[in-house]
């Protein structure tokens, strides 16, 4: 699995200190690093070379509101490509607390923008 320090990503509340590893936000939306066997799990392409795919979405938050679903690959935060978990982190680090956040998804084949 992939992630920060081979970690998933966990977005869940105000950033964190990075002691561990983890960037947070207010999302409540977990990422690891596209790997096979995430793609197996998750019945995904596998021609899909980039992105980050969601494995885990807290009920009632952002990320909920916003429609993001467990097995979404998530190609980019505001318009810039994320190619793995700690390029997520950056870009979700970057996006100012409060404010909108774009994510451009993969959905079972299908992109598509959501908004945090």
């Amino acid at each position: 699995e992939g992630g920060v320090a081979g970690r998933p990503v966990r977005l869940a509340g105000a950033r964190s200190d990075g002691e561990d590893g983890d960037a947070s936000m207010t999302a409540g939306v977990s990422v690891a690093r596209l790997t096979r066997e995430l793609k197996e799990r998750f019945g995904l392409e596998k021609s899909l070379g980039r992105g980050v795919v969601v494995t885990a979405v807290e009920p009632e938050s952002r990320g909920a509101a916003a429609r993001v679903r467990e097995g979404d690959v998530i190609l980019e935060v505001n318009r810039v490509a994320v190619d793995d978990a700690e390029a997520f982190a950056a870009a979700m680090a970057q996006a100012s607390k409060g404010n909108k956040i774009l994510l451009l998804i993969n959905r079972k084949g299908n992109a598509t923008f959501l908004t945090l």
